[in-house]
């Protein structure tokens, strides 16, 4: 997956409902490791975004159990365009795993209408330093400047 990630001209993270946060996670730190991320949302109007999407890109779809139809809509659309698509999701048979080149599955818990996605966490996470190792320097310089702009903004106190 790192290889692809690297390999693609932008990444295209799409998650909707439990698994919106996880994508807007993983644009974030997957951006701070030097790749160019997108976020799609099929909750939104999201034909503008995917009408100037890059065939070199790669989709990456977050979707677990109680599966989004829409999630699967697009990427059936997407696979028709040719895109390349890589799925993280809990189940080898999920909906999106029978539309991916590849998934990999992880766990996920849900306990009483919360849903914990440690696992998803530490494997973007892992990929995140496993791609920004590749070339240190420029890993920190990306670092630096993030934390300039967000003092120069004075995001933080």
């Amino acid at each position: 997956l790192a290889r692809d990630m690297t390999a693609a001209t932008e990444v295209y993270i799409l998650g909707v409902r439990s698994t919106a946060p996880m994508a807007v996670y993983a644009a974030h730190i997957l951006s701070a490791a030097g790749i160019r991320t997108r976020k799609l949302d099929v909750a939104e109007n999201y034909v503008d975004g995917v009408v100037n999407m890059d065939r070199g890109g790669l989709v990456l779809a977050l979707d677990f159990t109680r599966y989004h139809k829409g999630t699967l809509v697009l990427l059936n659309l997407l696979r028709k365009k040719g895109f390349n698509i890589v799925a993280i999701t809990d189940n080898p048979d999920a909906p999106v795993a029978k539309v991916a080149q590849y998934s990999i599955c992880v766990p996920r818990r849900s306990y009483d209408y919360t849903d914990s996605f440690v696992t998803t966490t530490m494997l973007l996470n892992t990929l995140a330093v496993y791609v920004g190792l590749h070339d240190k320097s420029a890993l920190i310089g990306r670092l630096r400047q993030y934390d300039e702009t967000t003092q120069s903004l004075e995001f933080f106190f």
